[in-house]
């Protein structure tokens, strides 16, 4: 496999279904908004523990919350490297196995939250 720099970008393969994905090493799950100009979240699909429809709520819920662009949100099931910059994403958005969340999603505590809905952070009694 091919290092990308993080600056560096190159053509995704998609993954037709979010389980292949999640086999694969470099499976990653998009979440982009307003039109696909934006996106929101990146998480390695290995790390996701709920189902495409749940995802494709939680897109909803968060495209709702900045853009409210039905038609314009979508989830993208795709093989990325460590550390690729995706691009369309003047925010930086990377492929990184610990996943990454728009600066903006983070400063409104959507984290958190994205991380607990795909079932990555189970919330217990320490952290509640």
């Amino acid at each position: 496999m091919v290092d990308v720099a993080p600056h560096q970008h190159r053509a995704s393969m998609p993954f037709y279904r979010l389980r292949d994905a999640q086999i694969a090493r470099t499976g990653y799950v998009v979440f982009r908004g307003d039109g696909g100009s934006v996106v929101y979240a990146v998480f390695p699909a290995r790390d996701v523990h709920c189902d495409e429809s749940a995802l494709l709520a939680l897109l909803a819920e968060v495209d709702a919350a900045y853009v409210d662009y039905p038609d314009g949100t979508e989830l993208r099931i795709e093989a990325r490297c460590e550390g690729e910059l995706l691009p369309g994403s003047a925010d930086g958005a990377v492929a990184r196995s610990e996943g990454w969340v728009h600066p903006q999603l983070v400063r409104d505590g959507w984290h958190e939250r994205i991380r607990q809905r795909i079932g990555l952070v189970t919330l217990d009694a320490t952290t509640r």
